[in-house]
């Protein structure tokens, strides 16, 4: 049980609260309350303290406002009583209903047996946004914080389905958006089905008729149906295999996994990869994630995981981010409940990261609450962000729930290039769209200049060019001196990645 003190104010009361003109009046209250605690008019909050009222000595431990007017109370407080905005930055920020619903000074995160999973899916998508260049003996465990994953994941341990996956799509959608962000390789759009999935196996569902609802969907529905037999038996059905690489050219040694080398583990592989760079057609889409799956699936059942197979997926990641967040998933699925060694260690940091308990009478660890920065960002424009102080100099922390945050570099947000987000604008807008883009007008200019040479009766004056070459067998001029393979990663000994 939580004992509080509140006192419900106007906003001329607040006012008055903390100029020190006027001593609120706290009344005690024990949680969790099954019944409505407040009926809040336009710009009331509840202003309070846990275990005594220590006004006026401490700023307020907490305050419960109304969503509805969440944006207009922060908005007035930063106009008429500046000294104590942000609010959000020394005091917890409920709505009524978590507020009521609270039984214990501290929430520990539970995801039944999806833990490792959800640590996975931060991972992976981690790697998905360095791309390439991912190092993990130089990736800070703190720019886990960044990814879109890592408050997915902890609202789901800390809240269940309190919360629900539109709402924390939303919010960060509109923080992103507040705070001008980078763009990333992968949006939460895209990252949805991967939740949606996640969600389903945290919630164990075991019926029959509630797992019917997610299998029988196209694309989402094969890819849970994989997952939970991986999470419950540690590997596939024949069944649920035909399902996915249905469409896929593919071997049909992938029926037989477990008794294949590495070698041709690594075949199978090869050709998955090639499956997922020729996928085209009506059924793209599905076909795609579904190769995606499967891709980021073998690499994980050849012999060595973690570092040494990601070499496999490394120039693959950049184009195919969703590979990289399989990967991370996939590791753990069927094999481990929780992280070791794998990534040098980098995977349990991560997972000891998300796991942390909220202390619910502690002052929050985040700079602002999405809302407050909804609010402040108006008002001040573009002067807020480069002159805001947060608790790490170069991250800002936002709330979107208690307990459930997600941050974003300060270098982002005045204007220069995040390194760890995307490594050159070039990258975010695929360099090799664009070079054959600029290849096919070169290639066509060329051959224009050929045929008004000829037609005039003159010789060919080209100046001498290093950096292209003639293709003899078509006339094609190509890019680099000489021709190059459209959109294949090779690694050692000419392997296809």
């Amino acid at each position: 049980m939580l004992t509080a003190y509140c006192a419900q104010l106007s906003r001329s009361q607040l006012l008055d609260a903390f100029t020190q003109k006027s001593t609120p009046s706290f009344t005690r209250l024990d949680l969790p309350c099954k019944q409505t605690l407040w009926s809040f008019g336009s710009g009331d909050c509840v202003f309070g303290y846990w275990g005594q009222a220590r006004y006026p000595n401490n700023p307020p431990d907490f305050i419960v406002i109304s969503q509805i007017d969440a944006r207009d109370l922060f908005a007035w407080i930063a106009t008429y009583a500046p000294v104590a905005s942000p609010i959000s930055q020394w005091a917890q920020v409920f709505d009524q209903q978590m507020f009521s619903g609270l039984t214990s000074e501290i929430v520990i995160p539970n995801w039944s047996k999806a833990g490792a999973l959800w640590t996975g899916a931060v991972l992976g998508e981690a790697i998905s946004r360095a791309g390439a260049k991912f190092n993990s003996n130089a990736f800070s465990v703190g720019a886990a914080t960044a990814c879109f994953t890592y408050p997915v994941a902890r609202s789901i341990g800390l809240w269940g389905n309190r919360i629900s996956i539109n709402q924390l799509s939303e919010k960060i959608e509109k923080t992103t958006n507040l705070i001008h962000a980078l763009p990333r390789r992968l949006t939460s759009i895209e990252l949805r089905p991967v939740w949606d999935i996640l969600v389903a196996l945290t919630s164990s569902v075991s019926s029959d008729k509630s797992k019917s609802k997610f299998v029988d969907n196209e694309g989402g529905g094969i890819l849970l149906r994989a997952c939970t037999e991986l999470l419950e038996f540690g590997s596939i059905s024949a069944s649920a295999l035909n399902a996915l690489s249905k469409g896929i050219p593919i071997g049909d040694g992938i029926h037989n996994l477990p008794n294949l080398t590495a070698e041709q583990r690594v075949d199978l592989f090869d050709q998955a990869v090639d499956a997922l760079l020729r996928s085209h057609g009506t059924a793209w889409e599905l076909s795609r994630s579904c190769s995606e799956f499967i891709i980021a699936y073998l690499a994980s059942r050849i012999q060595g995981g973690g570092n040494k197979n990601f070499e496999l997926i490394r120039n693959l990641v950049d184009k195919y981010p969703l590979v990289g967040v399989w990967y991370g998933i996939h590791l753990a699925l069927g094999q481990f409940s929780y992280w070791g060694n794998e990534f040098g260690g980098l995977g349990r940091l991560i997972q000891k990261e998300i796991n942390f308990p909220l202390h619910i009478v502690e002052q929050p660890k985040s700079d602002l609450v999405m809302e407050e920065l909804e609010a402040i960002v108006p008002l001040a424009g573009s002067s807020l962000l480069p002159s805001f102080r947060g608790a790490a100099a170069k991250l800002i922390s936002i709330q979107l729930f208690p307990g459930v945050s997600i941050s974003y570099a300060m270098q982002g947000l005045r204007g220069e290039i995040d390194v760890g987000e995307a490594q050159t604008n070039l990258d975010l807008l695929d360099k090799s769209r664009i070079i054959d883009e600029l290849d096919e007008s070169l290639n066509r200019l060329w051959n224009l200049r050929q045929s008004l040479s000829a037609s005039a009766g003159q010789k060919d004056r080209r100046p001498p060019d290093q950096t292209s070459t003639t293709n003899p067998s078509n006339g094609r001029r190509e890019l680099g001196g000489g021709t190059r393979s459209r959109g294949r990663n090779r690694g050692p000994g000419g392997k296809l990645l």
